[in-house]
């Protein structure tokens, strides 16, 4: 079989455009001898721990999990290899063309998703997400290496809801400290490393916003009681975050199937502690990637009642900080059979 070509290398570029990640500083995709590279433009944040380095890294895995599917329903599948030299760490992958074969049908149902899958906040109905389609979130992290643990049950959820809101005050009193001559201009999407919240990601909340995304305001009860969705990796290094934006995606593309909605809470992974915290609660040994909240989204039209009935028939089948606050452990979560 040859090598990839113009046409492949557009299909590919273009589908990993439309992953979540910054307008500016993705990675790029070129030929080499046959086969596609994923290059960075800035190094430091092929290995670098800070948020927005791995936050850029999860963007980049994601892109080539949709360059992946792209190059699969042309029927030429591709073989990855992830930073396969490391004295270049500019390049994040090497996408060479595997056997030519027809594509699976969940590489065509999620490659259709591509265009619509998406992370903006919506409001969520009172419809609870169906353990089936629980355990096909499960199964999507799982087929790119990465677990999966779905928090249930309301005090689990505040218990994740207290790391999430302190991890964000953490975040918030770091941003305040920094001169904002060290913060970049206004606008601009490539904060000083360590220095704070980063915009890596669309749909990163507000300062505001990280509680109210598991308990808002309003005595909506029926927004109470959310399915929180924790997605991790077995270890934690540059490459595995790659593999985790590739999990990560897999798992918005088979919500977006599946016709739910997903919203991405990253502060508890910005803060080292939080994010130890999480992993240490959840039994885990390997790292938490991402935390989510999945659920239908309730049209603005929509009473609890109305969204109730439409979603049903929608589809049959830094450096360390001090953590006095937070709960020792979780309630251990179930992916799959947990209402």
């Amino acid at each position: 079989m040859g090598g990839y070509g113009q046409a492949d290398l557009a299909h590919a570029a273009a589908a990993a455009a439309q992953a979540p990640g910054p307008d500016d500083g993705r990675p790029t995709y070129r030929l080499h001898d046959g086969g596609i590279d994923v290059l960075v433009d800035q190094p430091w944040a092929a290995v670098s721990s800070d948020s927005a380095a791995h936050a850029g890294r999860l963007a980049a895995g994601a892109g080539i999990l949709n360059a992946r599917l792209a190059l699969a329903v042309r029927g030429r599948p591709a073989l990855v290899r992830l930073r396969p030299h490391r004295d270049e760490p500019d390049l994040f992958a090497r996408i060479q063309p595997g056997a030519a074969r027809a594509p699976t049908r969940i590489e065509q149902d999620l490659f259709a998703t591509v265009p619509r899958c998406s992370v903006l906040p919506v409001p969520f109905g009172p419809v609870s997400v169906p353990i089936e389609v629980r355990r096909r979130l499960a199964a999507a992290a799982e087929a790119e290496h990465g677990w999966l643990d779905l928090i249930t049950g309301r005090s689990a959820v505040a218990a994740v809801t207290q790391i999430a809101a302190t991890a964000h005050q953490v975040l918030v009193g770091a941003h305040s400290r920094v001169r904002p001559a060290e913060r970049g201009s206004v606008g601009s999407s490539h904060p000083v490393p360590g220095h704070g919240p980063c915009p890596a990601l669309p749909g990163r909340p507000n300062a505001a916003s990280s509680a109210r995304a598991f308990v808002p305001s309003g005595g909506d009860q029926s927004e109470c009681d959310p399915l929180a969705v924790v997605l991790g990796s077995p270890m934690d290094t540059p490459t595995e975050d790659l593999r985790a934006g590739q999990a990560l995606q897999r798992v918005l593309l088979t919500v977006a199937d599946v016709h739910l909605a997903a919203y991405l809470l990253p502060q508890v992974i910005d803060v080292p502690a939080a994010r130890e915290q999480l992993r240490l609660a959840l039994g885990r040994s390997g790292p938490p990637q991402m935390v989510l909240r999945v659920g239908y989204a309730r049209a603005a039209s929509e009473s609890p009642a109305t969204a109730a009935v439409t979603t049903r028939t929608s589809r049959e089948d830094g450096s360390k900080v001090s953590w006095a606050n937070g709960p020792a452990a979780l309630p251990r979560p179930v992916a799959g059979d947990v209402e």
